[in-house]
């Protein structure tokens, strides 16, 4: 009996031993078919050929749904053809059969970080730290820490004014968990967008904290009585003259837009310009220099700054005509500075003749020469033949030389001289002038108002033939 039991044990043993042999050499043989497949999945990847790739790690995976790097580099060639989702559900498979495996942990959290899912990288991250306590992960949620800051829309805040919070890793908004820290001075309630607003009540600092995860960032919103929020320049320059001084006011106000009381500072980035003083609510600068400064006014946290362009000053001269004619311009430009020297000339049509300038200039002197010192607008008046004939004695001899002056209106001898002219050796004359009305005509002779008359102007030229009064008759 002895010997019979001694047997069965030696054959069940035997058998045991043939088994795991057996078994040991299917392992083998999958994992030299896996990492064939692996190896292959490798060389496509690294050749671009990611569909290829993908087939090859899958067959592996097939093989050994434990194989690690086939799971990560099929997740790899998903994400690079952009099949996020598939990445994903591969490597969460993966952490379902090999959950002691960091590395499958820090690849899953840096494609949900890829596609924006900040707090799913971090409760994976925790996970994986939970399940295996390594160092890699530990390590990457101290970076992931690292990167996520707390913003404050405004800090200091004013009491009674809300501010808005938000978590943020880059330019991404980050939903967390949050929390006011310490004495209460205010309430928190939820925004939009994973924003929280703090609504502050009372005086003093309040500490915030928002929570993902293992990780928490604390920030502090001081709240007090009146805070500055903006600063205005007024007037705000833009351009200057050189040589030109501008009165400036600064105005400070606080989050609710009321004015604050308050002397800000004043600063210039270069020595083209001059400030008069450095703080204070008024100010003037004055233009030096040529080229282009910045001008920054501040006050506590907060600063405006405006750029200012210095240039010589500009003018322009604007020239109109009445009448027919045109003016022709020597040194002619868009824009003239002080002291440029100009030469005007009036050129009269057919029929016309200039009479005078007025406005910027005054005068019949052409062509004109002017020196610029601001802008001008200046008129060239040009006059069509309104008055013609002769002027005789009563005998009936032509008066020769006589001096004929034009004034308006009826009964006017001492009136503005509108036009005067010279009888010629045959004792005609010619007066121009555009304007129809009434005028008064005197004659005068050797220097001596001799007669006078009066007469309407038309539109056409019109003919008086004057003949002077016997001399003490």
């Amino acid at each position: 009996m002895a010997k019979r039991t001694k047997l069965l044990i030696i054959l069940t043993s035997a058998l045991i031993l043939l088994i795991l042999l057996g078994f040991g050499t299917v392992k083998a043989g999958q994992f030299s078919k896996a990492k064939k497949q692996v190896d292959l999945g490798n060389k496509y990847f690294t050749d671009g050929k990611y569909k290829e790739a993908i087939l090859a790690f899958e067959k592996a995976i097939s093989v050994d749904r434990n194989n690690v790097e086939a799971r990560i580099g099929a997740a790899k060639a998903y994400v690079e053809i952009n099949e996020l989702q598939k990445a994903e559900d591969i490597l969460k498979k993966g952490i379902e059969f090999s959950p002691k495996k960091d590395e499958l942990y820090l690849e899953l959290s840096s494609l949900y970080l890829r596609k924006g899912k900040i707090v799913e990288a971090i409760n994976i991250l925790d996970l994986g730290y939970e399940k295996t306590e390594s160092e890699r992960i530990k390590k990457k949620l101290k970076e992931i820490d690292e990167q996520l800051s707390i913003v404050i829309e405004c800090n200091p805040l004013q009491i009674s004014k809300r501010t808005e919070a938000k978590l943020v890793l880059g330019e991404k908004n980050v939903s967390a968990k949050w929390e006011l820290k310490g004495k209460k001075i205010g309430d928190l309630i939820k925004g939009d967008n994973d924003t929280v607003k703090f609504i502050s009540i009372e005086l003093g600092t309040q500490k915030i904290a928002a929570k993902v995860g293992s990780i928490e960032k604390t920030a502090s919103i001081e709240v007090k009585n009146q805070v500055a929020a903006s600063i205005d320049i007024v007037p705000l320059p833009s351009i200057g003259s050189l040589g030109d001084s501008v009165e400036l006011r600064a105005i400070v106000k606080d989050q609710f837009g009321s004015e604050i009381d308050v002397e800000p500072t004043w600063q210039l980035s270069s020595d083209i310009a001059k400030l008069s003083t450095t703080k204070g609510k008024t100010n003037k600068v004055n233009y030096v220099k040529d080229g282009k400064v910045q001008l920054t006014v501040a006050y506590a946290n907060i600063n405006t700054t405006t750029e200012i362009t210095i240039s010589q000053k500009t003018f322009t001269i604007s020239i109109t005509t009445v009448g027919g004619g045109r003016v022709e311009v020597k040194g002619k430009k868009e824009f003239y500075h002080e002291g440029d020297v100009v030469e005007l000339t009036a050129i009269a049509n057919d029929k016309y003749k200039f009479m005078k300038w007025t406005g910027g200039i005054e005068g019949s002197q052409n062509p004109v020469t002017i020196k610029v010192q601001g802008n001008l607008n200046i008129q060239c008046v040009f006059g069509c033949k309104s008055l013609e004939g002769i002027v005789r004695y009563h005998s009936g001899d032509p008066t020769p030389q006589a001096v004929l002056k034009l004034r308006k209106g009826r009964d006017n001898f001492r009136g503005d001289i509108i036009y005067t002219a010279t009888t010629k050796e045959d004792g005609t004359y010619e007066l121009y002038y555009c304007e129809p009305g009434l005028y008064t005509i005197t004659v005068y002779v050797c220097g001596e108002p001799f007669s006078w008359t009066y007469i309407e102007i038309t539109n056409i030229p019109v003919r008086k033939d004057i003949t002077l009064p016997i001399l003490g008759g």
